[in-house]
């Protein structure tokens, strides 16, 4: 666990740096080049509600080379929350017909947090549905892993009789 911003960072764009390379890596063993104009679209989660700290990704997503100065090159963007993107995907990919008004409720539970929220279809159509925010995602600090070291104990409780 870093103990300063300036640690956080430094993993940050290390970590960015990795994934960078490999996907560069991947695309040359696919097609041969890397030097087809890539968009890359990033999710937030949704804990990031400080300029500061989306500028600090944005400012590493820029040094490890996801964007670049020449637009020909590559391009990146940073969009939703986590559990907007999953709305997205879920509106997009549903086996259910979706139609106009229908709700939606996101709940992105990972090892840390879980995000809950609410869109509202606000037009149904399935190449590119229109949704409408009805409450503001929020983050809430008990993800699965708690879940998962709750059932623990409560097997080693059960256990024990």
């Amino acid at each position: 666990m870093s103990e300063t911003v300036g640690e956080a960072k430094d993993l940050m764009t290390d970590y960015l740096r990795q994934i960078y390379k490999h996907v560069e890596l991947c695309k040359e063993v696919i097609t041969g080049t890397w030097k087809e104009k890539i968009e890359f679209v990033f999710s937030l989660p949704t804990k990031w509600n400080t300029l500061d700290t989306v500028n600090r990704f944005n400012d590493a997503i820029y040094a490890v080379g996801f964007t670049s100065q020449n637009s020909d090159k590559h391009s990146a963007k940073l969009e939703l929350t986590e559990a907007e993107a999953a709305a997205v995907y879920s509106a997009t990919n549903s086996e259910i017909e979706l139609d106009k008004g229908d709700n939606i409720l996101i709940y992105d539970a990972d090892g840390g947090k879980t995000d809950l929220g609410l869109v509202e279809v606000a037009d149904p159509n399935p190449e590119r549905p229109a949704l409408k925010q009805v409450t503001k995602v929020q983050g809430f600090g008990t993800g699965s892993t708690m879940i998962d070291q709750a059932f623990e104990l409560l097997v080693q409780e059960r256990s024990e009789i």
